[in-house]
Formats: structure tokens, sequence, C-alpha cells
């Protein structure tokens, strides 16, 4: 099994790489053959290389010259076949158009492709375009199997370019992909199949433990940060139930939704932990504190989009800021775990219909 990166996130809590080490405890387990590093990943630095290293699963990064123990590529004997894994991970936007990783790159590849019979490439990069596969496969040879990031999201079904199969990603595991392939003679034939990870498939004892153990440190690690704490003028949080003796109709209108019951989701699914609370709990994003209602409401609520307006008195006239709350949307609502959101579409679904 190989994973292309963007592994774990960078939210709330008293230990950011809590999530990282979860996700790479359980790739262990799973017996992960290598992993590439997205876009999210490069964010935690130096901490992703050491802590799939320290588990002995091999990073695979084309761009090696900073972190120690990265692969450029590495080769699988499996059944005599030669198996080669090479990824074009992701970088700084400011290396993008870097000459000397752009050379490094098609080295890399070419020498990968010269020494396998069978050629996966992770690419969180976003370099292996339809284009660059079409010019590129006379030159350098092609890879048989490509495993995009986040630009192949919204892929439902696996394109075939040339002597390459692109496969559609997942986000937030909610499938698994798998390749059958069949080498006879010099011809390969590859067989795409997707399993979606439903509840009907029996969770592994031990992988199921590991996340336990996580979600019960997370919610133990909440419990801490969330002791009461001195909240200054700059974080200070006005609750939907301040605005509703002026804001009825907006009050009713907004608990229909789902953003109003976004906080008792998580605690209901027993996820109240810093991980998830930041986007469902827009008093824990402000306060590192949360409180259940009387009316069972709250979350993503009045403040998450007017919040440069709150507080205010009654003589206050001004209307919201339609592009200025559209943008909020995609804080939370990222391509990684709302692929399919329209934040055009979403707005009119949430709006105020109200004076």
């Amino acid at each position: 099994m190989v994973e292309s990166g963007d592994v774990a996130y960078l939210m709330g809590g008293s230990k950011p790489t809590a999530q990282l080490e979860a996700v790479a405890d359980a790739f262990k387990l799973m017996h992960y053959t290598a992993v590439g590093v997205g876009p999210i990943d490069i964010r935690f630095g130096e901490t992703y290389y050491k802590t799939f290293k320290d588990r002995g699963i091999p990073v695979v990064h084309v761009d090696v010259t900073e972190h120690d123990g990265v692969q450029p590529y590495l080769i699988k004997d499996i059944a005599g076949v030669k198996v080669g894994i090479v990824s074009f991970g992701a970088v700084p936007p400011d290396r993008k158009d870097d000459f000397d990783l752009l050379k490094r790159r098609y080295l890399v590849f070419a020498e990968a492709r010269r020494n396998c019979d069978v050629l996966i490439l992770l690419d969180q990069g976003s370099v292996a375009t339809d284009d660059w596969l079409e010019r590129n496969a006379n030159r350098f040879g092609s890879p048989d199997i490509v495993v995009g990031g986040g630009t192949r999201i919204l892929m439902q079904a696996p394109k075939q370019i040339g002597q390459t199969m692109v496969v559609p990603t997942s986000t937030q595991g909610m499938y698994v992909g798998r390749v059958d392939v069949e080498i006879v003679g010099t011809e390969k034939k590859m067989t795409y199949a997707r399993v979606e990870m439903e509840r009907t498939i029996n969770d592994e004892p031990d992988v199921l433990a590991m996340v336990n153990a996580y979600m019960e440190q997370q919610r133990s690690a909440w419990g801490r940060s969330a002791a009461p704490a001195v909240v200054t003028a700059a974080e200070a949080f006005s609750s939907y139930q301040s605005c509703i003796p002026c804001h009825r109709s907006q009050y009713e209108q907004w608990k229909t939704t789902r953003h109003a019951a976004a906080l008792r989701t998580l605690m209901d699914q027993n996820k109240a932990i810093p991980d998830c609370l930041p986007c469902h709990s827009e008093a824990f994003k402000r306060t590192a504190r949360i409180a259940v209602n009387p009316d069972q409401l709250g979350g993503v609520e009045c403040a998450s989009c007017h919040s440069n307006v709150l507080p205010h008195g009654a003589d206050f006239r001004k209307r919201g800021d339609t592009g200025a709350i559209r943008a909020q949307c995609p804080e939370c609502h990222t391509k990684d775990r709302s692929p399919d959101f329209d934040p055009i579409a979403a707005y009119e679904a949430v709006k105020h219909t109200g004076k």
C-alpha cells in the first residue's frame, strides 16, 4: 500500500503532531510500503520525515536535499517483479519553478523507470498533468500508475493516458483504490477497483484500539486546554444567544441548518477533540472552551460570519458583506474535507431571509 501524502492536519490541540503520529502508527500496522509528501505535510517540517522514519516507513520525495532519511525513489521486488515508487512531492510555492528541482525530477524519474518493471508515481506536486504524461512518454518513459493529490480528488474513475493509468484520489480515507497488474511478456494489463470504507467492513482490532487511544488522549488534552482562561478583548466571543432579541427571524432560520448543530454532532459522535472543534465550534476556536446551550444548538454561528461587526448596539444598521462571508467558508470546507463544496451555492442555502 502507498499513500501520496497529506496524511494529517495541523489544527488545534495541545500537541499538533499527535494526529500525524497516530496516522503513522496506523500505517505501520497496515504495512504501508511508502508515503509521499503533500502541501499540508511540508508544514510539519522535519517532524514529518522523522515520524515516518522512526516507524520504518520510507518517505519518497524527489526533493531530498534537506531531509534525513528521505529517498528519491525505491524499488521493491514482489514475486520477481520490480515495482518502483517515485514521488513528485509538494514543495513550498517559491520553489515550484526552481530549475534544479525540475531537472532532478526528470533525472530521478528516468532512472527509476529504467530500473523497474512497474512504476508508480506519487504526484502531490501536481506535476504529472495529462500534457506532461503525453509530452514526456517517449523521452523519459511513462509511469504505469499515477496517484495524485488534491487536483485528482474529483475524479470518479481512472483515466488512461497512453500506457499510464491515472487513478482517482480519496479524501479522509473514504475509499481505498486497488490496481491489479498482470504482466504477460512485455504487455501489462491493469485493472482498477475502488473499495468504499463502509461500516460493513470490519475494523482491524489493533488499528481500532490505536484510534480509540488517540481519541481518548485528545479528549483528555482538550479537557486540560479548555480550563477557564482569561479571554482578551481581541478574543471576545459573542454568542448567538446575544443576537436573538433583535434578530429572531435569522435565529429561527439558522437553527434549521446543519451549522447550528455542528457542535452537537461532534459530541454525539464522541469526537469533540481539538482536531475537529475549531471548525465545529466558533466558541472553541476563539476561547478554547465549549458549552452546550439549553436549546442544544451551537457551533458555526453568528460570530463565524459576522465577527467584524460583533458586538454592536441596537442602532447598528450595516448589512453583511456577502463576499467576506463567503470567503470564510473555505477555511473549513477545504478541497480535502469538502471536495464538492460550492461556496456560492452554500451561501444561498444558509443566508438569512429576514430583515
